[in-house]
């Protein structure tokens, strides 16, 4: 995709250059009628050479090629010499340097290695081989700790990936050798060694930059979280930006959230609440020992964006979830414990500065053995869409849930 530019763009540069004239070359204006018809490049630079009465020297590469190269020229006037050497870089793809005692006569390669210097060029300028860190979202809902005596707030971790951001050297190296015959290019450390032209280089920093760029290009995605009344219609799926726009006005209870994140990478931004609840006890040694549990309730925001040419691939994982209705569960005391002796022991971790805390007391429970003892647990709606899409620049993602007799709605768009 980037080779053909490439290759282009150096045969431009070394054309521009073409038929170098040095010193007193008047002799370029001598003029012959030239009659080939199939003869070998030998003959034709042998005929040029008697009519300018200067010899002509030529490179290993020329010498290797004149004796198979045919040309084709018949004319039916009488040329300058300069006008048919032009001719001749232009069919044959050489290269003239013309001089006051001499011509030489060079293949385009010839003439690239002529120019070449060596560089070198520090992709730690380009951020190569840098990383950016992931941003996993913390689960919502229920989230029991391991073991008994699970006091305190769950610790969330994810695993982290990390991206590699900046340029890539070995594509534009391999670009640069693809193009460029006996370049001699190496990396050692950060570093790269290169054997180039003063185009060659010009053009390995733009591409080396144009890749930074895309892989540190920042995007900034929303997601609206709402609700339609009931019997309201809404167009779900991939739909135009000023058709998101007037659906999110129309969301009741409506929040945004938002994230900032380079290419590639990703994030999440969430609003979320944390309690913890006891979801049981038993009785161990005189003492009523709960079982903790964490629950998380709010809504999650998280993606991973691509950018393309004309589409931009979106990763997402949404998370709604929040509180509906409670529940009772029974807690029976066994038989043979005394009353007024049972007290609520929420026990934390040894590395917790702060006292676990739970939403029970000793007067969850009757202090009356074999008698029940009720807890009231909240039950909750939850909607955990998540998926892959491709979304046309300019383009949103409508997402839709039934929630209760209203329906949940969720857009996912970039910010512009």
């Amino acid at each position: 995709m980037v080779l053909r530019p490439l290759i282009l763009l150096l045969a431009v540069a070394v054309s521009a250059c073409a038929l170098d004239a040095n010193g007193d070359t008047a002799y370029l204006a001598r003029k012959l009628r030239p009659e080939w018809r199939l003869v070998t490049l030998q003959s034709a630079l042998d005929e040029i050479a008697k009519a300018a009465e200067k010899p002509i020297e030529r490179t290993p590469r020329v010498l290797a090629q004149q004796k198979d190269a045919l040309v084709v020229l018949v004319a039916h006037q009488r040329w300058t010499l300069q006008e048919i050497l032009a001719s001749l870089e232009r069919t044959h793809a050489l290269h003239v340097n013309a001089g006051p005692l001499h011509l030489m006569i060079e293949t385009e390669a010839d003439a690239r290695d002529r120019r070449r210097r060596p560089v070198q060029i520090n992709l730690g300028e380009f951020a190569a081989h840098q990383k950016h860190h992931d941003q996993p979202a913390p689960a919502l809902g229920y989230a029991t700790g391991p073991g008994k005596n699970r006091g305190g707030f769950e610790v969330f971790s994810g695993v982290e990936v990390k991206q590699d951001m900046g340029a890539n050297p070995a594509e534009v190296l391999g670009l640069l050798k693809a193009s460029s015959e006996d370049a001699t290019m190496e990396m050692r450390a950060n570093v790269a060694h290169l054997w180039i032209t003063p185009e060659e280089e010009t053009l390995m920093r733009a591409l080396l930059l144009e890749q930074y760029q895309f892989a540190t290009r920042r995007g900034t995605w929303r997601g609206t979280f709402g609700l339609l009344p009931a019997g309201e219609g809404l167009a779900t799926g991939v739909v135009g930006r000023e058709a998101a726009t007037a659906l999110a006005a129309r969301l009741q209870q409506r929040s945004h959230l938002t994230v900032a994140v380079f290419n590639a990478q990703l994030g999440n931004a969430g609003a979320v609440r944390q309690q913890s609840l006891v979801h049981d006890a038993e009785v161990v040694n005189g003492m009523l020992d709960p079982t903790i549990e964490v629950l998380s309730t709010g809504r999650q925001f998280q993606v991973r964006a691509i950018r393309g040419s004309h589409f931009d691939s979106l990763a997402y994982h949404l998370h709604w979830v929040e509180p509906i209705t409670t529940r009772e569960r029974a807690l029976r005391l066994p038989a043979g414990s005394e009353p007024g002796t049972l007290s609520v022991q929420a026990q934390q971790k040894s590395d917790d500065k702060q006292p676990a805390t739970a939403s029970a007391t000793a007067a969850t429970a009757t202090t009356t053995s074999g008698q029940r003892g009720v807890l009231q647990l909240p039950e909750v709606w939850t909607w955990a869409p998540r998926g892959d899409v491709v979304l046309p620049r300019g383009q949103a993602l409508v997402l839709c849930a039934a929630h209760g007799e209203q329906t949940a709605v969720i857009i996912c768009a970039e910010v512009q």
